[in-house]
């Protein structure tokens, strides 16, 4: 889940949360952004790397990268909220045009 709460600076800071059945709530990370905070893309690594999730905007740009650890905590990797996400790219098969 995601929750939208004033910045400091006059943006808005997004909490990442999960929710259990019990109605408890646990915060995983914090990021600011601009606007609209939303979550854009959740995904795992082929590699079987941690899982990670895409937080930005409500016009699809960027604001942050937040990897959950085992130890359940969100590193963020924040961003400057000029690239958009698309989706998750995999392995991709040669092109051939012809």
């Amino acid at each position: 889940m995601l929750f939208e709460g004033p910045g400091d600076l006059g943006g808005s800071v997004a909490s990442l949360s999960l929710s259990t059945p019990n109605g408890s709530r646990t915060e995983y990370a914090r990021v600011g952004t601009a606007s609209k905070p939303r979550i854009l893309g959740i995904g795992t690594p082929p590699d079987g790397g941690v899982p990670m999730v895409v937080v930005g905007d409500g016009y699809g740009f960027v604001n942050a990268f937040v990897e959950i650890n085992a130890a359940g905590y969100g590193s963020v990797a924040g961003q400057d909220a000029t690239s958009w996400f698309a989706g998750w790219a995999g392995d991709q098969t040669d092109y051939d045009p012809d």
